[in-house]
């Protein structure tokens, strides 16, 4: 799985390591799009004026993409 994060002007895959999942509490059956919510969740923020979750304060995260 990797992430989708629009920063420094350019869209970037970053992929989702056990490192980052280490201290989240996954569900036994979660499918991609679940891990998807359970990573937007933790290490995102909601910008509601401006309908758009940041991380890091200045990137965009639009979403995951699913894969093998």
């Amino acid at each position: 799985m990797d992430l989708i994060i629009f920063a420094n002007d350019l869209y970037n895959l970053v992929p989702v390591t056990k490192e980052m999942l280490e201290n989240i509490s996954i569900p036994k059956g979660t499918d991609c799009f679940d891990l998807c919510n359970i990573i937007r969740e933790n290490f995102t923020t909601y910008i509601t004026d401006k309908n758009i979750y940041i991380i890091n304060n200045t990137d965009l995260f639009y979403g995951c993409i699913c894969g093998d």
